[in-house]
């Protein structure tokens, strides 16, 4: 799928003035000459500035591109329903990682995403892939970058 830079410019441009009207609004810390919204705005302003540039590319481009452009597999039922898949379990861990933890959680979303994109001979791997790299990222985010994520039905065990 081939979408104009132009979209994607005034998307860019759109979403650095949300980070800058956003960033002016964080409290100014007492000493300090500076406040915490300078490096947001800075990192918005260089994001606006590359989006100026996707926009006056797109637009140079516009005739031979056009708007948007599908390929095949965008086209395809399995990518819908991919999406959908994804989509849901965003929402699954956001309804069920307090209830579940995230390591558990993790697991009921990342096996049925593998065995969809794997395929079903493979549910050996899937499942081990899935439990594995659950632990493995529940490991490095709460062991070595203090990150709290949430413990749930595993509370005392990890």
């Amino acid at each position: 799928m081939r979408i104009n830079d132009a979209i994607l410019g005034i998307i860019t441009v759109a979403t650095s003035i949300f980070i800058i009207v956003v960033a002016r609004t964080f409290p100014a810390l007492p000493g300090v000459p500076y406040g915490p919204g300078v490096f947001p705005t800075i990192i918005a302003g260089c994001m606006m500035l590359g989006g100026v540039i996707l926009i006056f590319n797109g637009i140079r481009q516009l005739p031979e591109i056009g708007w948007l452009k599908l390929d095949p597999w965008a086209k395809a039922l399995r990518s819908y329903i991919t999406l959908g898949i994804i989509f849901t379990a965003l929402l699954f861990y956001i309804l069920f990682s307090d209830k579940l933890g995230f390591i558990i959680t993790c697991v009921l979303i990342l096996f049925p995403l593998l065995l969809w994109t794997r395929g079903s001979e493979r549910i050996l791997s899937s499942s081990i892939i899935s439990v594995s790299f659950s632990l493995i990222i529940y490991l490095v985010f709460v062991k070595f970058m203090r990150v709290p994520l949430p413990s749930g039905l595993l509370l005392g065990i990890f």
